[in-house]
């Protein structure tokens, strides 16, 4: 959520108007310490002005990354989810 809040050059309060939510809930959710419901997604997905499938999508592409990142850093430079058997 805030790489793209972030590539649309919208604050958190932006992201908190345009999607009908309130800004601490926005940073709630960016802090990790929110999990946001179906419906809060679609709002999200509509405020960014994408397909909610578009941004569900985009969310499993970063927490993959976000995943590998961790494992890489843990246990060396060289791993990647598609590598282990």
């Amino acid at each position: 959520m805030e790489e793209l809040r972030r590539e649309r050059g919208m604050t958190k309060l932006m992201l908190a108007d345009f999607s009908g939510l309130q800004d601490s809930y926005i940073r709630s959710i960016a802090k990790g310490r929110k999990r946001p419901s179906i419906i809060v997604l679609y709002s999200l997905a509509e405020a960014f002005g994408i397909e909610p499938v578009d941004f569900l999508a985009r969310i499993e592409k970063t927490r993959k990354r976000l995943i590998e990142e961790a494992v890489a850093k843990k246990c060396g430079s060289g791993w990647r989810e598609d590598k282990v058997v």
